[in-house]
């Protein structure tokens, strides 16, 4: 077992000691923005820290990764220090400000899925229920969900330790997998986007001059006048997928902070992954 010091973006200026689980191993190092349990919600942290030492008492385990390897450079890493230490202020709030942002790397989470049929799966908790009931449990759990859980899930559902579930997948039971975490881009699929809505008569009239200049290449602009509530968002949908369907780029602007979050969660709807 490794395990790593990881710095959170929080008013604590200190560092927490994790366990790495086997499955993550080969994808936990220093550098790596990682997914662990900590205040009983999970938080994304940084590892500024790896050692083989085992610590007194047992410890919880990461969790899952965000993106595919380290995202902070041994020398981001050294300035963040640097800059904590200067400006008296948590180092994972310094890590935070100078990773990347959380639409530009993928969020992975573990998930267990069975390894074997729901029969067999059925007659290895009833030999677990008297001396492993939550190992039982947890393969229950699984039966029912042969598409798997996330880890995270089945051991709360459960009540299962990170030790036991690891002799259960050991035995060949059960078998873990990465994904991406729900809400973020790795786990976007076109399927999952929003249908844009048909366009009134109005609306297609404003779209047809927008997309007549874009195709013809003119630079051109239009103003679109409406009251509230008229539909001129979805035109600049609408014209912003067109432009992407030629192979082309769109900025929106937004006229008041405020509307940010739900206009960005408007468009996220629409475009998926592609939302800046």
């Amino acid at each position: 077992m490794e395990y790593v010091e990881v710095a959170f973006p929080l008013a604590v200026d200190r560092l927490f000691t994790y366990a790495v689980p086997d499955n993550l191993r080969d994808r936990v190092g220093v550098g790596s923005a990682v997914l662990a349990p900590f205040r009983n919600r999970r938080r994304t942290g940084y590892v500024v820290a790896e050692t083989e030492t085992p610590p007194p008492k047992a410890l919880k385990e990461i969790e899952g990764t965000v993106g595919e390897g380290p995202i902070l450079d041994p020398e981001i890493l050294a300035l963040s220090r640097w800059i904590a230490d200067y400006y008296l202020c948590p180092w994972g709030e310094v890590l935070r400000a100078a990773a990347p942002k959380a639409s530009a790397v993928a969020k992975r989470e573990v998930w267990v899925k069975p390894a074997a049929d729901a029969p067999s799966l059925v007659a290895i908790a009833d030999q677990l229920v008297r001396r492993a009931p939550r190992q039982a449990r947890a393969l229950h759990l699984l039966c029912e969900r042969p598409e798997g859980m996330r880890q995270t899930e089945l051991r709360r559902a459960s009540g299962i330790a990170g030790s036991s579930l690891r002799r259960l997948i050991e035995s060949g039971a059960v078998t873990t997998f990465e994904r991406g975490a729900r809400g973020t881009a790795a786990e976007s699929r076109v399927s999952d986007l929003e249908e844009p809505p048909t366009p009134t008569s109005d609306q297609a009239a404003a779209l047809g001059i927008v997309v007549g200049a874009l195709r013809e290449g003119r630079r051109e602009t239009v103003l679109l006048h409406g009251v509230t509530g008229s539909g001129k968002t979805e035109v600049y949908l609408m014209a912003i997928a067109e432009s992407l369907a030629m192979g082309r780029g769109a900025i929106a602007l937004v006229p008041e902070i405020a509307l940010t979050p739900q206009t960005a969660s408007r468009f996220t709807r629409r475009f998926g992954s592609r939302v800046a």
